[in-house]
């Protein structure tokens, strides 16, 4: 069976939706689990330095290609 470029387009939309659901999912549990064992003031920059190391990821890789 042959796959055409509209399907194979569709397959990485869809895992790139799927892989980036997983992660939002994360960080908001472990915000959720810091908050509860250690301050709550602490999880939340712990999240956002992770947000800012994968948009710093992000940047230096599109800069790249």
């Amino acid at each position: 069976m042959r796959q055409t470029q509209g399907s194979n387009g569709l397959f990485f939309y869809g895992g790139v939706f799927c892989v980036t659901g997983a992660t939002l999912m994360l960080q908001l549990i472990q915000t959720r689990i810091l908050s509860v064992v250690a301050w709550y003031h602490l999880a939340f920059f712990v999240i956002s330095t992770a947000f800012n190391g994968s948009s710093i990821l992000a940047t230096s890789g599109e800069l790249a290609r």
